[in-house]
């Protein structure tokens, strides 16, 4: 389950396949995100948590640390997932940390659309192979995208948007 708190966004991509940006304020409620992470957890569903950039949710580490507590991720192996631009390098390398750590499974989205962060944070998620280069962006279906030879699809197989509308992908 994409579970997109936000369409907020620090970048402006042209190619943001949900049309994210700084001047959209579309941010989930605590109660639609504590749904979200109970059906998964009815479910066994796999969770990814989204946006826009998800650090610009006001909420963003209360929502973090609600889902590490109460998600029960299906198989051992299997953490929250989420992608950041890592424009915000506090929260960037927090989450890296986090990753480091086996907490979550946090990776940098970058490509030649993406603006300039601090080379600190690429750095950083380099090292430990957190970095994903969008390789090859497609506009079938929502937030799909190949990763280096692999490919995957950022909402799998529902998609749970900030005003807590459920979509297949």
């Amino acid at each position: 389950m994409y579970i997109q708190i936000t369409d907020n966004c620090n970048m402006t991509c042209a190619h943001c396949c949900f049309s994210c940006g700084p001047r959209k304020r579309n941010f989930m409620s605590f109660e639609v995100f504590k749904e979200c992470i109970e059906f998964a957890n009815q479910t066994e569903d796999l969770i990814s948590i989204g946006g826009g950039e998800p650090t610009c949710h006001p909420k963003f580490w209360e929502f973090l640390w609600y889902a590490l507590i109460n998600y029960n991720a299906p198989y051992e192996e299997n953490r929250i997932w989420m992608a950041t631009n890592g424009k915000k390098t506090e929260d960037a390398l927090k989450l890296l940390n986090l990753t480091k750590k086996g907490i979550i499974t946090a990776v940098l989205s970058q490509d030649i659309y993406h603006e300039d962060i601090d080379y600190e944070v690429i750095d950083a998620f380099y090292k430990i192979k957190a970095l994903k280069e969008v390789s090859k962006i497609r506009s079938s279906g929502r937030a799909r995208f190949l990763y280096e030879s692999e490919q995957g699809c950022a909402c799998s197989d529902l998609f749970v948007d900030p005003k807590g509308n459920v979509f297949s992908c």
